[in-house]
């Protein structure tokens, strides 16, 4: 009788699993180009373009509007564009790799 209660409860644990909503993911979305221009492969490339286009370094301590997060992954660098909350709290999260942050207007309009 007691393994029928287990198998039963993990029956309906799974169940309830499968039926719950879910959170909406989104695929990360990044910047590599701006008006048809690559902005770089490495983390300092892609840092020194993001600044000449008025980019604006900052903290990323907390989500803000049109965040940008630049991150080395050795032989190339990421901008990846934080568009929601949930996404920055993902770029936020402790790695190991080199970030750096800036407000970009527009970032939306960058993505590729």
């Amino acid at each position: 009788m007691n393994n029928y209660l287990i198998g039963l409860t993990l029956f309906f644990c799974t169940v309830g699993a499968m039926c719950a909503p879910k959170e909406e993911k989104n695929m990360g979305q990044y910047i590599t180009n701006i008006d048809g221009e690559r902005i770089g492969t490495t983390f300092d490339e892609k840092c020194r373009a993001l600044q000449t286009l008025g980019a604006v370094p900052v903290e990323g301590d907390q989500f803000e509007k049109d965040l940008v997060c630049v991150v080395d992954n050795g032989p190339f660098a990421a901008a990846g564009y934080a568009f929601n909350n949930r996404e920055f709290e993902e770029f936020k999260s402790p790695c190991g790799r080199r970030k750096q942050w800036f407000t970009l207007a527009n970032a939306a309009e960058h993505v590729d």
